[in-house]
């Protein structure tokens, strides 16, 4: 249900007061999305109203902590918690379920607190809300140590030492550690002490935080029991050179013997030996190539393969480097999902051309986006084609068309858009003013493609035949028989789809009759016909269907081509 709610909000933009409104019939046709939605928003309804002040007595943050606890529950959200967490458990992840209990006994300790804090304190929703947002965003959800020999990463200004043997300092650079303590303030160090000692208290000086970020050092240069380790980088991953801390050198002065082998290495200079100590780091020292010769390589393979658990890794990095993995190893899978018979659009041509593996994921495995129900590029070009359809469907007869009025043309195309909009995108019903100006800019574009449209078949002497007709008709279906192409691999490819437009002709003295097929193109790019994208296998679309239309004597027999005719709806003009 929830996964079919977000698809549904995201198909239809819903968002914000968005979710107060009821959806709209034509949105949701059965209304089970309606009924999720109104199950989420009763509780969120009771909050709403416990947040609004009553009798002129203001809202407590008490009130707002007790309004939002309630609607919790009332969503059952602890129990979906629990379930959570042992469903995490049963899959055998048991840190991510204690990591959810933790998280959601946090969020209820912060709760109480703040309920304490703010009993007798006017808030607003918002102002709760930024409090809740500070307050988990600085909140670290720690992981406790789970054996005695673990290893605990920590923050040196949020570390808790408890004598640990061996301390690894990371990143000690100037600027890093200590950290560079700056006064970024408004006023300088001298007014700051002025106004504390008239008891205006600001913040902390800048000596003060010097002092703390020394403390610091000393903490995490001192915590260990037996080894300590300071490592610094001298150059970032762009290559962006590092200075080393002046700590170094005041530790070097303190011990020289750091400053020399083995107290003293470069990473470079730490063999093999040091990359591959345990298996993981063995397999991620393999794969990322870390100063490894060749033989030390080949031993680490070796090592690698000859481990159970680590062979299965080592064969998918294999497969993963042998470029035949790109191409089809078991035909006979790629026919159980196709069929012997492959039916495509010309469209789902040309992306096999383009990309294989495209066409693959969108056309065989059905992996693709949601369509938004808005104005884009495909739902843009089914208002056109619904629209030019009507026109012709009705006004067939040529001289009916040419005679209609600007006017009339203007009023066609905005009950279109007017149709469209309802039946199709869900009314203008909380919709906002942008998507609304939009549309009246769509609604304009349309109307001068009909003028276009009329003023391009005066100059001409075609007259429309037929408005979206089906190639590889099905059943009772007008149209052409679907063209079929005869593959190497004696699979047969029926092509099928949709023509915006065909016009015919007839010559005065022969009396031959010629065809053309007209394609609206609505999206922003401007289309060209190249001759070298034909060579290729692409642009074939239009081409096809003029084959297939030449190809079925029973539709337009003895026809001849007269050729293909883009026609724009952004700004189209006369030619």
């Amino acid at each position: 249900d929830a996964a079919k709610l977000a698809d549904f909000a995201y198909i239809w933009d819903i968002d914000g007061r968005a979710w107060e409104q009821p959806f709209a019939p034509e949105m949701d046709p059965e209304q089970e999305m309606e009924q999720l939605r109104a199950k989420i928003m009763q509780p969120i309804r009771k909050m709403h109203f416990a947040s609004l002040p009553k009798d002129g007595q203001p809202v407590t943050g008490a009130q707002l902590c007790d309004a939002l606890y309630a609607c919790m529950e009332e969503l059952e959200i602890p129990k979906a918690v629990v379930r959570t967490a042992k469903a995490l458990h049963d899959c055998g992840d048991v840190s991510g379920g204690r990591a959810m209990r933790r998280l959601w006994k946090d969020m209820t300790d912060i709760l109480d607190a703040l309920y304490l804090a703010l009993e007798h304190t006017e808030l607003t929703p918002q102002e709760l809300l930024d409090l809740l947002t500070t307050v988990l965003r600085n909140n670290q959800l720690p992981v406790p140590p789970q054996t005695l020999d673990a290893v605990t990463v920590q923050s040196a200004a949020a570390a808790r030492y408890d004598s640990p043997k061996a301390v690894f300092v990371m990143g000690v650079n100037e600027g890093q550690f200590p950290a560079d303590i700056q006064d970024s303030g408004f006023f300088s160090e001298q007014e700051r002490a002025m106004l504390d000692a008239c008891g205006v208290e600001l913040s902390r000086s800048v000596r003060d935080l010097c002092a703390d970020e020394r403390l610091i050092v000393y903490k995490t240069l001192s915590a260990a029991s037996e080894q300590l380790w300071l490592c610094y980088p001298l150059a970032t991953e762009d290559g962006r050179h590092l200075i080393p801390s002046p700590l170094l050198e005041e530790v070097r002065s303190l011990l020289p013997l750091t400053a020399q082998p083995p107290h003293f290495v470069y990473a470079a200079n730490m063999g093999a030996g040091f990359y591959v100590s345990t298996k993981a780091a063995a397999y991620y020292s393999f794969v990322e190539d870390y100063d490894i010769s060749l033989t030390e390589r080949a031993s680490v393979r070796a090592m690698l393969e000859s481990d159970p658990e680590e062979a299965g890794r080592m064969e998918r990095l294999r497969r993963r480097s042998d470029l035949s993995r790109l191409h089809v190893q078991e035909p006979s899978l790629l026919k159980k999902l196709g069929g012997e018979k492959l039916y495509m659009s010309a469209t789902q041509i040309e992306n096999k051309m383009m990309c294989p593996f495209m066409s693959f994921c969108k056309d065989n495995l059905k992996l693709y986006r949601p369509e938004k129900k808005d104005l884009s590029a495909l739902n843009v070009g089914n208002m056109v084609h619904d629209c030019m359809e009507r026109l012709f469907r009705e006004h067939p007869d040529r001289d009916d068309f040419l005679s209609m009025t600007p006017d009339d043309l203007r009023a066609h195309a905005r009950r279109c858009t007017d149709d469209f909009m309802t039946q199709q995108l869900g009314g203008r019903e909380n919709r906002p003013k942008r998507f609304l100006q939009q549309f009246q800019r769509v609604t304009g574009r349309l109307y001068r493609l009909l003028r276009h449209t009329q003023d391009e078949m005066r100059q001409s002497q075609f007259t429309t035949d037929a408005c979206e007709l089906t190639i590889g008709r099905l059943g009772d279906e007008t149209g052409t028989a679907p063209y079929t192409l005869t593959l190497a691999n004696g699979m047969t490819l029926y092509l099928h789809g949709k023509i915006d437009r065909v016009d015919v002709t007839a010559d005065a003295e022969t009396g031959e009759q010629y065809l053309r097929i007209v394609d609206y193109k609505t999206g922003l790019h401007k289309k060209e016909f190249k001759l070298a994208n034909v060579y290729y296998g692409l642009n074939l679309q239009m081409l096809l269907y003029l084959f297939a239309l030449l190809d079925d004597p029973e539709v337009y027999p003895d026809a001849k081509p007269a050729g293909v005719l883009y026609m724009p709806a952004s700004t189209p003009e006369a030619q």
